[in-house]
């Protein structure tokens, strides 16, 4: 019987900002906290759809709630550098927050494998009790060590950082971390205490690192810089359920066609003559050679779209919404990452 099941994934970014008050100096300031929320859903049979895609929808927002309300940023006093403890517990709490459930699932899966060999033991022949004795203790201790070993992997995530003096730490500081703000006494309104970077932190190795839901991206295109009206993007996927629109002008996106059918011909070429040869210098049936034909084609599409993509991502914090994306433009991050503002 064939049990058709489709999953929904989807994700939710949402902001507030939060008001700190430094326990050294006394300092009130504030920043922006941004997390992403990340929902699921299943259906079967292709039934209830609409419903599936609701039920996702509400489960990321949940998530983003949870996590707006338990979760904080590592951000420094603007005047003194104090780090509060609270600010750094309360970022520890949501990192690698999935561990927890992972290990304690590992040791139920122990058990429940182990509990079949425990009545064996009990109620099974004498001569054999012994070796079964030990192979149920073999399978319980291994789920308990992959228990034992995710805690301790977390407990580790656990220790990056700690509370003090932000320019004293032994520990760098976690990436992507919003700037504090403060009260303007003239206007009243919240200022960014430092040069503000509305489109993210230029990295040493050449990569931009951007947080979703904070930090936009200019209205010029990442590949030619030159000026993109509204609506012409590049959707990049960071992952199943989150993408971002960025923008990649009509004639850059044409001349990445092109380039993505060649490659792609080329690669498709290639990919049938290596395994053609392959084949005759092993003196394999011919028949085999439908698999390199199945294959060709998907060797192509990931070499085409990985080669012709003006945008890679390096790297992905997902619950903070921070990626390090790199440019296949490199003046991309001279012309438009640059600081914007002044200090308060």
């Amino acid at each position: 019987m064939l049990f058709h099941i489709r999953e929904y994934r989807t994700s939710s970014v949402g902001s507030r900002t939060v008001s700190v008050k430094c326990v050294q100096c006394g300092c009130d300031y504030f920043y922006t906290l941004v997390r992403v929320g990340y929902g699921t859903a299943g259906v079967y049979f292709g039934l209830r759809e609409a419903a599936a895609t609701k039920a996702a929808e509400a489960r990321a927002r949940n998530d983003q709630e949870r996590r707006l309300g338990d979760e904080a940023e590592v951000v420094p006093c603007p005047r003194c550098g104090w780090i509060n403890e609270e600010l750094v517990a309360r970022f520890l709490r949501g990192r690698c927050r999935g561990l927890g459930g992972m290990a304690f699932r590992a040791a139920v899966l122990g058990i429940v494998f182990t509990l079949p060999g425990w009545l064996y033991v009990f109620l099974g022949p004498a001569a054999d009790r012994e070796a079964v004795l030990y192979a149920s203790i073999g399978i319980l201790s291994f789920w308990l060590g992959v228990a034992g070993v995710i805690l301790a992997v977390r407990a580790w995530r656990r220790r990056s950082v700690r509370p003090g003096r932000s320019d004293l730490l032994t520990t760098a500081l976690p990436r992507g971390r919003p700037p504090a703000l403060v009260v303007n006494p003239a206007t009243g309104r919240l200022e960014t205490v430092g040069p503000e970077r509305p489109y993210g932190d230029v990295c040493n190795d050449g990569c931009l690192e951007f947080q979703i839901g904070r930090q936009t991206f200019p209205p010029v295109c990442c590949q030619c810089l030159r000026p993109t009206p509204a609506g012409t993007l590049y959707p990049l996927v960071v992952t199943l359920g989150l993408a971002l629109a960025i923008p990649f002008c009509s004639d850059c996106a044409r001349h990445r066609g092109r380039r993505r059918r060649t490659i792609g011909l080329v690669t498709i070429g290639a990919v049938v003559a290596a395994g053609a040869g392959l084949l005759f210098a092993l003196g394999l049936e011919p028949h085999k050679f439908l698999v390199v034909c199945l294959v060709a084609p998907l060797a192509a599409l990931v070499v085409a779209n990985r080669s012709t993509a003006p945008i890679l991502v390096e790297s992905v914090d997902l619950p903070r919404g921070v990626l390090r994306l790199r440019f296949r433009n490199g003046g991309y991050l001279t012309a438009v990452a640059r600081p914007r503002g002044a200090s308060v």
